[in-house]
C-alpha cells in the first residue's frame, strides 16, 4: 500500500454502469457467519502470499504482498505499486506450495485518490510458470455493486509471518469508481495490497491498494479495470498512460447482492456481558496506567471476594478496579509474563456480571475458532465492538526490540545525541543524557551500547543506568518492536507494548485501542470466549482463548 500522493490528472473514455438490482440485506449474525463460510470455501484457496525473487541466490527477498489467481492457467491479479513487468516473483498459497510467477503487465496512473473526476490506477498481473492447474477465483460484476453489500477480504498482512491470510469483514462505503477505485471498511496494512476483496458470492470484486486516514478507509481497485484493461495486463509492459481499450461489454446482472448494516449495528451485547469488563488503574513505573480488565468466577476462587484478569504488562503497583463508580483496592495474586496475564483480588463480593470459567478439559475457544465466525469485545464503560475471527490459533514469535536512541562517544562517555519519535526511549532518555550501564551491564566503550541495546526483544524490560546532568539516576521501560514510518501505523489507540510472543492466540480485526485490551470477548450467541490481549497492527487484535485463561487460573491456584 502506498500513501496519498499527488493527483494526476488522466481522462478515462466511457464507463458502464446499470442500476443494481435489489439487495437483500441480512441481519442476523448466523446469516452473516454462513455467507463469509461460503466466501472461505469458494475462495480462500485462490488467494496468494507474494515475494520477489531473486534470480541470482535463488532465493525470495523480504517484503511480501497479496494477489488471488483468476483463471485455471494461473493469472495472478495484484496491485501495480508493488510489481514491475519481467521480475520474477515467489507465491505461496494458503497450504504453503510454492510456485514461481513472472510479471506481466503494469498500470501504475497518477497519484491515488479517492476523490474526485479523474482516474488514477493501480492493477497489474502476474501468472504463474510452468505447466498446471490453479484454484481460481471467479471475477464479479462491477454494475451490482451496491453501497452497503457486504464484502470479505482475504489478503496477508505482513504483521505475520505465517503464510496464512486473514480474513476481514466489511461493506462497500463507495462504489462510484470513476476516481479508479472504491471503498470499503475492510482493514489493510503493508502486505494486503493487491490481495482481495470478495462479495457474498465468493466472487472477486476488488484489489487491495492503499488507505487513506482512518481504519474504515480502505481503497480498492474495482475487477472492471481488470476486465477492461485484460489483453494489455496480458503483455509485460509498464503502462505510463491508460492503454487502448474497447469499453467493457455489458455485464451479467447478479441477482443476489448481499447488504449489511455497518458492522457495529449488527447485534448488542447483553448489559451483564458489557458489565463484565471493569476499568483497572495503576502505576506502571512512574506513570499512571489504566486498561481494561475482565470480572472472572471460578470455581476454585473465593466467592467472597471479587476477582479479575487482565494485561499484566499495563498493570502494575498499587492496582484498584473500578466497581460501581468507585475505585477499589486491588491485590495481584499471580501473574502469567508469557502470557501477559495478571489476575488480581479485589475485597467485594463476587460480581453477578462476571463471566463464568468452567471446571472440566472442555476447549470451549477450540470448538468455537472458525474463520469468519462474529465475535464481540466488550470494551469498558458500556462500549463494545463487533469484529470477525481472521486466522485460527497461531504462534507470534517475538521481535527484536527497537531502543530508538543514538549515542555518540563525547569526552569518552557514551552520551545520547538523538531519541527518535515513537521509539521505546522516546519521553524516557533525554539528550546529553550519558549511558553507564543497562541491566546490570557496565558501559564504557561504543561497542558495548551497541551490544546491550541491540540484544533485548520487543517486551522485554530493561533499566537503564545513566547520568543526568551530573547526576546518577535509574530508568526502565519496555522495549517495543521496531515501527516502519508508515500510515499504517498511525491508528486511534496505537500498538500495545507488549504485541508479540505469544503461542496459541487467535486474531480478530477488531479496532481494540492498547488500552482496551484486557477485555472479554464472546461470540455470536453471547458465550465468553477469551480475552483481548494485545493490539498488534492496524488489522489484528491478539486474543487469548477460554482454555488459556482458565489454565493460568488453575496455575494462579497452586501459587496461593
Amino acid at each position: 500500500m502506498q500513501m496519498i500522493n499527488k493527483l494526476t490528472i488522466i481522462g478515462i473514455g466511457f464507463l458502464f454502469w446499470a442500476l443494481p438490482n435489489s439487495a437483500q440485506e441480512v441481519k442476523k449474525t448466523k446469516e452473516i457467519e454462513k455467507v463469509i463460510d461460503k466466501v472461505i470455501d469458494r475462495a480462500y484457496n485462490t488467494t496468494v502470499q507474494i515475494a520477489r525473487f531473486d534470480t541470482v541466490s535463488k532465493k525470495a527477498l523480504p517484503g511480501i504482498f497479496s494477489g488471488t489467481v483468476v483463471t485455471k492457467e494461473g493469472h495472478i491479479l495484484t496491485a501495480a505499486h508493488a510489481t514491475q513487468p519481467d521480475m520474477w516473483y515467489e507465491i505461496m498459497f494458503p497450504n504453503g506450495d510454492r510456485y514461481m510467477a513472472k510479471g506481466y503487465g503494469r498500470i501504475s496512473i497518477g497519484g491515488f485518490s479517492a476523490r474526485g473526476n479523474s482516474t488514477s490506477l493501480d492493477a497489474a498481473m502476474l501468472k504463474i510458470t510452468g505447466s498446471g492447474t490453479w484454484n481460481f477465483a471467479e471475477m464479479g460484476e462491477s454494475s451490482t455493486m451496491k453501497v452497503g453489500e457486504l464484502c470479505v477480504s482475504i489478503a496477508s498482512p505482513a504483521t505475520f509471518k505465517n503464510g496464512k491470510p486473514n480474513i476481514r469483514l466489511g461493506r462497500l462505503t463507495k462504489v462510484n469508481f470513476q476516481s479508479g477505485f472504491i471503498e470499503s471498511t475492510c482493514k489493510m496494512e503493508p502486505g494486503d495490497s493487491g490481495g482481495a476483496l470478495f462479495n457474498s458470492e465468493g466472487k472477486l470484486i476488488g484489489v487491495h491498494s492503499y488507505i487513506n486516514g482512518g481504519e474504515e478507509v480502505n481503497l480498492e481497485v474495482p475487477v472492471y479495470y481488470f476486465k477492461k484493461y485484460w489483453s494489455a495486463l496480458n503483455i509485460a509492459k509498464d503502462y505510463k498512460s491508460l492503454p487502448d481499450s474497447n469499453k467493457l461489454e455489458q455485464e451479467v446482472k447478479s441477482s443476489n447482492v448481499v447488504t449489511i448494516l455497518p458492522i457495529q449495528e449488527l447485534t448488542k451485547l447483553t448489559k451483564k456481558a458489557l458489565e463484565s469488563a471493569v476499568t483497572v488503574s495503576s502505576l506502571v513505573g512512574d506513570k499512571a496506567s489504566s486498561i481494561v480488565g475482565t470480572l472472572i468466577t471460578y470455581a476454585k476462587l473465593s466467592k467472597t471476594k471479587t476477582y479479575v484478569v487482565s494485561k499484566s504488562s499495563m498493570v502494575g503497583v498499587e492496582p484498584k478496579v473500578m466497581l460501581d463508580a468507585v475505585d477499589r483496592p486491588a491485590a495481584v495474586i499471580a501473574r502469567d509474563i508469557e502470557n501477559d496475564l495478571v489476575l488480581l483480588e479485589v475485597d467485594a463480593a463476587t460480581s453477578s456480571n462476571s463471566v463464568k470459567i468452567n471446571l472440566g478439559t472442555d476447549t470451549l475457544a477450540m470448538q468455537f475458532a472458525n474463520l469468519g465466525d462474529l465475535v464481540i469485545s466488550a470494551k469498558g464503560k458500556g462500549q463494545q465492538y463487533i469484529s470477525v475471527l481472521s486466522t485460527n490459533f497461531i504462534d507470534v514469535p517475538r521481535g527484536i526490540g527497537y531502543f530508538g536512541a543514538g549515542a555518540n562517544f563525547i569526552d569518552k562517555k557514551i552520551t545520547i545525541t538523538s531519541i527518535m519519535p515513537r521509539g521505546s526511549a522516546d519521553g524516557i532518555l533525554m539528550l546529553k543524557d550519558v549511558i553507564t550501564g543497562i541491566n546490570g551491564h557496565p558501559i564504557s566503550q561504543p561497542q558495548e551500547y551497541g551490544e546491550q541495546v541491540n540484544k533485548y526483544f520487543a517486551g522485554d524490560t530493561i533499566t537503564v543506568e545513566l547520568l543526568r546532568d551530573g547526576k546518577e539516576m535509574q530508568v526502565k521501560f519496555y522495549y517495543i518492536p521496531f515501527r516502519m514510518n508508515h500510515i499504517a501505523e498511525r491508528f486511534a489507540g496505537g500498538h500495545s507494548t507488549k504485541s508479540d510472543g505469544y503461542k496459541k492466540v487467535l486474531v480478530h480485526d477488531g479496532a481494540i485501542r492498547a488500552d482496551e485490551c484486557g477485555s472479554p470477548v464472546f461470540n455470536g450467541k453471547g458465550e465468553f470466549y477469551g480475552i483481548n490481549i494485545a493490539r498488534v497492527s492496524r488489522t489484528s487484535t491478539l486474543m487469548l482463548p477460554y482454555d488459556m485463561i482458565r489454565s493460568f487460573l488453575d496455575k494462579s491456584m497452586r501459587s496461593i
